[in-house]
C-alpha cells in the first residue's frame, strides 16, 4: 500500500522491524554475495570504487541511474531507497512529509523489484563466476526472464534442459517462513526454476512435493530448484552440515563413558 513500518532507526542505522531486509551501509555480506554489487559499482564510469574488503558496504550507494535503476537491485527485491537528501534515479517519492526527530527523510519506491520468491523459464549455463558476476551487473540483465548458473554445476544436477516458455508468470506465495524452514506454494503452469534470493548455503535441502530435488546456486549466490508442470509445494529445510557428525560422536563418548563407569565399579 506504499507505506512503511515504524521504523526502529534510520540512515546510517540498520532497520528494525520484522520482516524488513535492508541494503544499506553496514549491512554485511560474504565475499560470494558481495562481489555482484562491487561489479556493479565498478561499471559506473567516473565512481570511485567501493571498498568492499571488510565485508560490508562502506559507502551507500551512489545516485546514478546504472546503479539505483538497475537490475541487480531488483533482482534483491529492493523496493524501497532511502536518504537524507534528495534524489534523481532512486524512483518515485513516497511519503513526501516524513520528517522525524532529527531532520527530513526521503522515501523512494523502485518501480520493478523482484519479489523474493519467483519462476524463470530456465537457467542461463556459464563458464565460471566472474562471467556469472559480469552478467548479473551488466545493464542488459533481466532477472525475470533468467537465471545464470555454472554450466558445469548445471549439468551435474541433470535438470540442463529442464524449463520452459512461459513458467515466470506462475506466482508463488509463501506458506512458511522460519530461519531454519520455507514452504513455498507455486501455481501451475509450464516447468521452469524456482529462484528463491535467500543465500546458498551448506545445510539446506529442499524437496518438491516431498520429494527431494538438486538445489543449484544461481544468480552467483542465491538458491535455484527445478519445478515440474502443474502446481507444487516446494520445502527448504536446514541442518547444520556438521549436526549429524556431533550427534555420532556424542553417542560414542556416552557409550564410551558408560562401558569406563561400568568396568571401574566391577
Amino acid at each position: 500500500d506504499g507505506s512503511l513500518p515504524a521504523l526502529s532507526s534510520l540512515p546510517p542505522g540498520t532497520l528494525g522491524p520484522d520482516g524488513v531486509r535492508d541494503l544499506q551501509v553496514y549491512t554485511y555480506f560474504d565475499s560470494r554475495s558481495a562481489a555482484p554489487l562491487q561489479a556493479m559499482l565498478d561499471a559506473v564510469p567516473g565512481l570511485k570504487p567501493s571498498d568492499l574488503a571488510k565485508g560490508y558496504l562502506a559507502v551507500c550507494l551512489p545516485d546514478h541511474p546504472q546503479v539505483l535503476q538497475g537490475p541487480l537491485l531488483d533482482l534483491l527485491g529492493v523496493r524501497y531507497v532511502l536518504a537524507t537528501s534528495p534524489l534523481q534515479h532512486a524512483g518515485a517519492r513516497v511519503l513526501a512529509d516524513w520528517r522525524p526527530i532529527g531532520g527530513e527523510y526521503f522515501v523512494y519506491e523502485r518501480p520493478s523489484p523482484c519479489p523474493r520468491a519467483f519462476v524463470v523459464d530456465r537457467i542461463t549455463p556459464l563458464a565460471t563466476d566472474d562471467k556469472v558476476v559480469k552478467a548479473l551487473a551488466a545493464p542488459t540483465f533481466a532477472p525475470r526472464g533468467t537465471a545464470f548458473a555454472l554450466a558445469d554445476d548445471l549439468q551435474h544436477s541433470g535438470a540442463a534442459d529442464h524449463g520452459a516458455s512461459g513458467a515466470s508468470a506462475r506466482e508463488v506465495k509463501f506458506a512458511l517462513d522460519h530461519a531454519n524452514a520455507i514452504d513455498l506454494e507455486v501455481a501451475a503452469g509450464p516447468a521452469g526454476w524456482l529462484v528463491l534470493t535467500d543465500t546458498f548455503a551448506p545445510g539446506w535441502t529442499a524437496t518438491v512435493d516431498g520429494t527431494a530435488v538438486p538445489m543449484l546456486r544461481v544468480d552467483h549466490a542465491l538458491r535455484g530448484v527445478p519445478l515440474p508442470a502443474g502446481s507444487c509445494t516446494v520445502a527448504f529445510r536446514y541442518v547444520p552440515p556438521r549436526q549429524l557428525l556431533g550427534f555420532a560422536l556424542t553417542g560414542i563418548a556416552t557409550i564410551a563413558a558408560i562401558w569406563v563407569l561400568w568396568r571401574s565399579r566391577n
